[in-house]
């Protein structure tokens, strides 16, 4: 006998009010650790959530529990009764977050877009409400070995407990519910763990409540489309990449949250586009502070998630146009987003460590410098016909037009003056403008 929605829609609000007045019980009497009940809450809401593609065929029940979440959590927010009395259960640990009002969002967002597929719903969903709640606790009560999140320290204990879970909360659902083969379910599943731990990492205020459901449905709707090679090649890269930065990320100005995010970048890049579109992120990556070393920043590595978005985003922007258009060709404004990118770090150096020289001088030297070591790379991968070649000679224009831009809109900055403060979108629209003026200039060529 199949249950009506509204007798569905009452069974989750029960077993949710009786789950939280459950653990305030234990709290008051126990003394619990606030992150421990804050996270038995998180896999309460997250098992809940889990029987929505059993219990409701039609989507309006789940937006209809969505909301009713939402004005709940809102409620245990701004309202002192109610946050006095269940409040604490999700609310017990002083950070700026709105995790909490994310979930509900992330669940009801996940069952549309899935249309209520239990194994692209309930992957997700699994891994976000146990995997996240296992690594959180490890890394309270075990880690020892820590690193710079995106918001604050994580653990690395904490961080090989999510891949673990997140692996059988993968591994385990495709043997058991769908016809994927058994060594095509343990690749997705090791695949899908590091990923999205590393979208875990790079997330902060509470964003991981979006970015672990959203990332994991469009990363395993990609891999059940695979086979075994391919789902093979996508894990080699995954660890190459987490390999090489993380060997090197002691030479880099990167935050270790911001690394993680190179690497995300880099297996987009590379998944998404193949090999060449990972070449230019990969070679700005590599030569940044070889050809521009700051070593009071390799210290202090204080260049963070944000910066590595600014860098990269509007390549992103180009890989995504290149692929929804069916254009192969914008892989030529994609390279060009990273020579610009690359020549404004180069100006930035040249006018903290050669203040008397001329301006004029530092952009040619940045965009020529730029230019060599994005450009050549982008002919080798191309093929050096003379189409590529004249555009690769015409991409010197948009570099130097780029490095008066960012000149005149970036002001000088003293060495002390913080990365956070520094205007990192103002610099990603510079480089999108560049490749922008670049690629006009190629395609309106007779």
């Amino acid at each position: 006998m199949t249950l009506s929605p509204w007798a569905g829609i009452a069974l989750v609000v029960t077993a949710l009010l009786g789950m939280l007045a459950l653990l305030r019980t234990l709290r008051a009497r126990f003394g619990l650790h606030p992150e421990l009940t804050r996270k038995m809450a998180h896999v309460g809401i997250g098992l809940a959530s889990l029987s929505y593609p059993w219990l409701f065929r039609e989507p309006w029940p789940v937006v209809l529990l969505g909301a009713l979440a939402v004005s709940t959590l809102l409620a245990l927010r701004l309202i002192p009764v109610v946050r006095d009395s269940v409040g604490g259960v999700v609310n017990g640990v002083n950070r700026s977050s709105a995790g909490d009002l994310y979930f509900p969002i992330a669940a009801t967002g996940l069952f549309l877009l899935s249309r209520g597929d239990p194994v692209l719903y309930s992957i997700p969903i699994l891994t976000l409400a146990t995997a996240d709640a296992v690594a959180a606790l490890v890394g309270v009560f075990y880690g020892h070995f820590k690193f710079e999140g995106a918001e604050g320290k994580k653990s690395l204990e904490g961080s090989a407990a999510f891949v673990l879970v997140a692996f059988l909360a993968t591994h385990v659902p495709l043997l058991l519910f769908t016809s994927v083969g058994r060594a095509e379910s343990l690749l997705i599943g090791l695949t899908f763990g590091l990923l999205v731990m590393i979208l875990e990492a790079v997330a902060w205020r509470g964003l991981d409540n979006l970015f672990i459901p959203f990332g994991g449905f469009l990363l395993l709707r990609a891999f059940l489309a695979l086979d075994a090679p391919a789902l093979l090649a996508r894990l080699l890269v995954t660890l190459a990449l987490l390999v090489l930065v993380v060997t090197m990320r002691r030479r880099r100005t990167l935050t270790d949250a911001a690394v993680l995010a190179g690497v995300l970048i880099g297996y987009v890049a590379w998944s998404v586009g193949g090999w060449r579109w990972l070449v230019p992120p990969l070679v700005l990556f590599l030569l940044y502070t070889l050809l521009w070393p700051r070593t009071y920043q390799l210290r202090e590595r204080p260049h963070d998630v944000t910066a590595v978005l600014s860098v990269t985003g509007c390549g992103m922007l180009w890989l995504l146009l290149a692929t929804v258009l069916g254009k192969p060709e914008l892989y030529y404004p994609y390279t060009l987003t990273f020579a610009a990118n690359l020549a404004f770090i180069g100006i930035g150096w040249l006018r903290d460590y050669r203040r008397r020289e001329a301006v004029w001088r530092a952009i040619l030297e940045s965009a020529v410098m730029a230019w060599a070591a994005l450009l050549v790379p982008y002919v080798l991968a191309v093929g050096a016909t003379p189409a590529t070649l004249t555009q690769a000679a015409v991409a010197l224009v948009p570099l130097l037009v780029g490095g008066v831009a960012y000149v005149l809109a970036i002001p000088r900055r003293p060495h002390t003056a913080p990365s956070r403060d520094f205007p990192w979108t103002r610099q990603a629209m510079l480089g999108l403008g560049a490749s922008a003026l670049g690629w006009a200039l190629v395609s309106l060529r007779p």
